[in-house]
């Protein structure tokens, strides 16, 4: 190669390290909103393209990778955004290996986590922490990183991840994720809400308690699918 001039470009990301030192760096800071749609060559709605870059945090390959399993309704707003999210073939194989190693323990948090309401699963560390698996269980995603502490909260380290863990577990796994948030969680309104989610069949008394929140005012959020996952409560 002594003829050939040769450059290496090496990209990390800021959250991993060790970082690389004596070399020049650029960093490159997420999309933002107004990036998203010129990116989506405007064949998205405009609401539609700023929710998709809220919940993919900018990331450019999962935007176009995304974009291009919606619906054409889905595009124009005309339909919900599936949940999870089609994170793409190349973005799931990005995060495949993270989770697949993970400990039993570690999985059914990581499920746990994303099953939350919120982006932090404050309710749901407070709980775990008490058990010693919890505690193992907890320690070996912050190591991996699939976990990551932003102040006091717990939080994904992207969204994106919380969707391949969401995709990646069965209908059992969630239901169970579910029922144990249900028994965390002090909000009623929410708690009805796992509790649906978690629902095998009909349930007279579930129903009943998802239509009694809907006619309290500042109480209809039980009632109606959460932002995050998109599907209605059966009754």
């Amino acid at each position: 190669m002594h003829n050939d001039r040769i450059a290496f470009l090496v990209a990390t990301r800021s959250t991993t390290g060790p970082q690389i030192t004596g070399l020049d760096h650029m960093a490159v800071p997420e999309q933002s909103a107004d990036d998203t749609q010129r990116l989506l060559d405007g064949t998205f709605a405009a609401p539609v393209a700023a929710r998709l870059w809220s919940q993919v945090g900018g990331n450019p390959l999962a935007l176009l990778e995304i974009g291009r399993q919606l619906t054409p309704a889905q595009r124009r707003g005309a339909a919900p955004l599936p949940h999870p999210l089609p994170v793409g073939g190349r973005v799931d194989a990005a995060y495949r290996a993270a989770l697949t190693e993970l400990s039993p323990d570690a999985w059914r948090t990581a499920v746990l986590a994303a099953a939350a309401v919120t982006d932090h699963t404050d309710h749901a560390v407070t709980a775990l922490a008490q058990d010693d698996h919890g505690v193992r269980a907890l320690d070996e995603l912050q190591r991996q990183q699939i976990l990551v502490r932003d102040g006091t909260v717990l939080r994904f380290r992207h969204p994106l991840l919380r969707a391949a863990v969401w995709r990646r577990a069965t209908p059992t796994e969630w239901r169970a994720a579910h029922r144990t948030l249900a028994g965390l969680v002090g909000d009623a309104d929410i708690q009805t809400w796992h509790r649906a989610q978690a629902a095998e069949g009909t349930d007279d008394t579930l129903a009943d308690d998802l239509v009694t929140p809907a006619h309290r005012p500042g109480h209809a959020r039980a009632s109606r699918p959460h932002p995050r996952h998109g599907s209605t409560p059966r009754r």
